[in-house]
């Protein structure tokens, strides 16, 4: 029997400013994958979240999508 996947490719296009905020949450440290920011940024706009430093839980499955702990900012 076949595995249906979760997942698919999509390919997108968005201003320039947007796609060097991803590709600066990568740079970062924040995220794994430049799919991992949009899926996170998708998925709080449609839980209605609009705080940039609340974490969603997900399922134990990498969707490239998971954060790295970060210390607060203002803390050393």
């Amino acid at each position: 029997m076949a595995r249906h996947s979760r997942y698919t490719t999509l390919s997108i296009s968005m201003p320039l400013e947007l796609a060097q905020a991803v590709f600066a949450e990568v740079r970062s440290g924040r995220f794994d994958t430049e799919s991992g920011v949009v899926c996170e940024a998708l998925r709080r706009m449609l839980e209605g979240d609009g705080d940039a430093d609340a974490q969603t839980s997900t399922d134990d499955e990498d969707d490239g999508s998971s954060r790295r702990s970060k210390p607060p900012r203002g803390s050393s």
